[in-house]
């Protein structure tokens, strides 16, 4: 019996599919039991189409066509969805005594933004006082 690894959308969990269906499929592997009973319970808690059918699709959320994992209750069920969350990294962040662009160094040192390249120091700003951040991406 040669058991088939089964599609899941994620990566990560594929490469766990695909490595439990080579352990299930070699006899002489003291995990062939273990993996046998990852896999079946893996795949009993897969999605149907028709539960698939039933999530509500927006923007904000999505479902992936295979490997959704879902769990059943009594009245429903939870299905794994990707949820998207807007994120605004293109604002600069500023410094909060001033208002002045700045930016964080690797080291975790903030400087004031210079006119020129993205890592330029203003150096007068940064003599006057700490440049700290208002929260905002660095």
């Amino acid at each position: 019996m040669t058991v088939e690894p089964f599609p899941i959308t994620f990566s990560p969990a594929q490469l766990a599919v695909d490595l439990l269906a080579k352990i299930a499929n070699d006899p002489t592997s003291p995990y062939q039991a273990l993996a046998l009973n990852a896999l079946e319970a893996w795949r009993n808690s897969l999605a149907t189409p028709e539960q698939i059918a039933l999530v509500a699709t927006s923007d904000e959320l999505e479902i992936d066509d295979a490997g959704a994992c879902v769990s059943e209750g009594n009245d429903g069920f939870f299905i794994q969805t990707w949820t998207w969350v807007e994120c605004d990294m293109s604002e600069e962040p500023t410094c909060s005594e001033c208002g002045e662009a700045m930016f964080i160094t690797e080291e975790g040192i903030a400087h004031h933004r210079g006119d020129g390249s993205p890592n330029t120091i203003d150096h007068d700003a940064d003599a006057d006082h700490v440049a700290i951040s208002e929260g905002k991406p660095t």
